[in-house]
């Protein structure tokens, strides 16, 4: 059987054959299982190799002769990193490189039946599978490419061989191939590549040959193998197998194979006088890795011509996991961290870590960021930590296996606690700055932050005694008493009077202002509750102050009994003792100047309305603008502007003409059926005397009537 791998030899049977039962040649990945061999004049079972075997090399890859670069790619020989020969190729591919063919070269393949490409590849990039791909062209210029073999995963400056086969095809298709080259499907940025040792070969990787029986072989061997990589030979059995110069053979090792060789049995019960019998023959420089042999009635159990056969348990080995399994297999992986190098095959194609995965094993061996450590010791002090650090301590206990903990000190008077010197304690407001801990720091307040009191109304009772707020009101806080109760600090300025603007019930809820805090008060402002200068019922002499009639000074009147009589909504005009107030009305008189200040008035008793009403039978237009719509008499601040339409959406502004109009609105105003009110721009509400307000018709929509209300206050 001569095929392109992945098959199977399965459950035949051969009997009598006149040479070699059963040959599986150039096969890579091939189960070769359970069949069975009786009688054959040669070898029972040959899986591999049958004579020294050398691929066929296409290109040595030395340099760059003969070679075709893309554009942004530079070809040169790099004598210093190579695999064989006297150089490799390296390929240069610059940032600008995108898709399509890296290099290739206008030469026939080599007449060979040997289907499978092989070659060594380096990049300084980590590559997917598929990035790259070896194709093959029928024209000599590379223009059209009909076999294509994409390439494995290539890991980043690591030498990897690869062997590829293109699907589908005879093993005899090469000979119509005449330009060959690397391909890349995908844009991996600027990279250095390298290719060495390009060869057409066959492939003898990954073979197992488990579960056959052999009996009387008179071959060389009963079961042989040659060139085999990574090959399994397991669960076999001869019988009587094997003769070559009177040397019998059971198992035959040859043309440097690598096997794992476990669980195979032999027997020669019938053998000859003279003939000597061997159970493993390893020539070639073989290597085999050998476990659970059985066999009986041998000279020479292990024949090591040249070679070496390892005893024990033995797994395949290599930086990168086989694509297929079968359920036993064991795989070492040379290039994984220590303790995570042991995989086995749990289901068919399936590997499996064993172990936990980690350095210590059963608890004995350990590692420090991935590196073994020889005879580790776990010490409070050894080696010392370093300077942005401290050591920590730890502790094991008589159990069996020992159970290891490490603890830190939180003692503050230990030499090895903990500190931050990389962290800052910033206080919150009223807390001054505090600093890192790598010494005692005191906590101080800092009154004079900004939000050293909390802000907003204070509520006090149970347990609130002390509690001080910042409010719109006075300074408020919560007294001490049984109950805490609310109270208020009293506005005053930093000379210690009260601010503008408080009044006396501001400081008391009840009580009388003395006469004497009221001295030679000419001006009030608010409603004055003019006394009657004896109204109660006592007997006792009494003294009032009050305001006289022309409004000038204040007058006194003292008497020995009550008077009766009020002024109501009147002041005095005389003072008489021991009876009530002569009452008269406010004149122009009592005014000093004779006139009454605007100031003076409330703003209701100073505002004024001004209508504008603009209506037209047939529609308004929008050209409809009214300058000096209104003078005003003196100076003034508009407060509101409201306007009403009687139909549709028109849109109106009103103007402060000082000579330059502005808009007295910030945003045109849109009048309703129902009316709406403007948004004033507070940079143009304030007139000067004389100044005029201007009407400006934006927008008349299909209104007929739009009336206005301007409602301004005398300043």
């Amino acid at each position: 059987m001569d095929t392109i791998g992945r098959g199977q030899v399965k459950n035949n049977q051969s009997t009598d054959s006149g040479g070699l039962a059963i040959l599986v040649e150039s096969s890579p990945f091939v189960e070769t299982e359970g069949n069975v061999v009786i009688n054959s004049a040669g070898n029972g079972i040959h899986v591999g190799a049958t004579a020294a075997y050398i691929p066929t090399q296409q290109n040595a890859l030395d340099g760059e002769t003969g070679f075709t670069a893309n554009a942004n790619v530079t070809l040169s020989a790099d004598t210093g990193d190579k695999q064989q020969g006297t150089a490799s190729l390296q390929a240069a591919v610059a940032a600008g490189f995108t898709t399509g063919y890296v290099f290739y070269k206008g030469e026939d393949l080599a007449a060979t039946s040997e289907p499978w490409q092989q070659l060594w590849i380096k990049s300084d990039v980590a590559l997917a599978a598929g990035v790259l791909q070896l194709r093959l062209s029928p024209d000599s210029d590379f223009s059209t490419q009909t076999t294509i073999y994409p390439l494995p995963r290539i890991s980043a400056n690591t030498w990897t061989q690869v062997r590829l086969y293109a699907e589908g095809f005879g093993i005899n298709f090469l000979n119509g191939i005449h330009s060959w080259g690397l391909w890349a499907t995908t844009d991996f940025g600027a990279a250095t590549l390298r290719f060495d040792d390009y060869r057409l070969t066959r492939n003898f990787a990954g073979n197992r040959i488990a579960g056959n029986k052999v009996h009387k072989a008179a071959g060389s061997s009963g079961i042989a193998v040659g060139q085999l990589e990574n090959g399994i030979v397991e669960g076999n059995s001869t019988e009587d197998a094997g003769s070559w110069t009177s040397v019998r053979k059971a198992y035959y090792v040859q043309f440097g194979s690598t096997i794992t060789f476990t669980n195979n049995t032999a027997q020669f019960p019938q053998r000859a006088g003279g003939e000597a019998a061997q159970f493993l023959r390893v020539e070639d420089n073989s290597t085999v890795y050998e476990a659970g042999s059985s066999y009986s009635g041998v000279d020479t159990p292990f024949s090591i011509a040249s070679g070496t056969v390892a005893h024990g348990l033995h797994a395949q080995r290599g930086t990168a996991l086989p694509g297929t399994c079968k359920v036993g297999d064991y795989f070492f992986k040379t290039d994984a961290t220590a303790g995570q190098n042991t995989y086995a095959c749990t289901t068919t194609d399936t590997w499996s870590l064993q172990g936990d995965g980690g350095g210590a094993g059963g608890g004995d061996n350990v590692s420090v960021n991935g590196t073994a450590a020889t005879d580790a010791d776990f010490d409070n002090a050894t080696p010392a930590a370093p300077t942005d650090g401290v050591n920590i301590r730890f502790q094991k206990d008589a159990g069996s296996p020992n159970n290891i903990s490490a603890n830190v000190p939180t003692s503050p008077n230990s030499s090895t606690i903990l500190v931050g010197t990389g962290r800052t304690l910033t206080g919150g407001a009223g807390i001054a700055a505090i600093g890192d801990l790598s010494a005692n720091r005191t906590i101080a307040t800092a009154s004079g932050e900004a939000d050293f009191l909390a802000s907003g109304a204070l509520t006090c009772g149970a347990s609130t005694q002390g509690k001080a707020q910042v409010h719109t009101t006075p300074l408020q806080y919560c007294d001490n008493a049984a109950t805490p109760a609310l109270q208020y600090a009293a506005y005053g300025a930093s000379d210690g009077d009260a601010l503008a603007g408080d009044s006396a019930t501001s400081f008391f809820d009840t009580g009388t202002v003395e006469a004497d805090r009221l001295p030679n008060l000419e001006s009030l402002n608010g409603t004055l509750d003019v006394g009657s200068g004896g109204t109660g019922a006592s007997t006792t002499a009494t003294s009032g102050r009050y305001l006289k009639g022309d409004g000038s000074v204040w007058g006194t009147s003292s008497g020995s009994a009550s008077g009766t009589g009020a002024c109501t909504n009147q002041v005095v005009g005389t003072l008489n003792s021991d009876a009530a107030p002569t009452c008269v009305n406010i004149s122009s008189a009592m005014i000093t100047d004779g006139v009454v200040a605007s100031a003076d008035l409330a703003t209701a008793n100073k505002t004024f309305v001004k209508a504008v009403v603009m209506f037209a039978s047939d529609g308004l237009a929008d050209t409809d603008d009214i300058p000096s719509v209104f003078r005003f008499p003196a100076a003034s601040t508009v407060t509101e502007v409201w306007c009403e339409t009687d139909a549709g959406t028109p849109s109106v502004n009103f103007q402060r003409d000082d000579g330059t109009p502005a808009n007295l609105l910030s945003a045109n105003l849109t009048p309703t059926t129902t009316g709406a009110t403007g948004t004033i721009d507070t940079n143009e509400d304030n007139f000067a005397s004389e100044e005029r307000l201007d009407f400006v018709m934006v927008s008349a929509s299909t209104a007929k009537r739009i009336s206005c209300m301007v409602k301004y206050t005398v300043d």
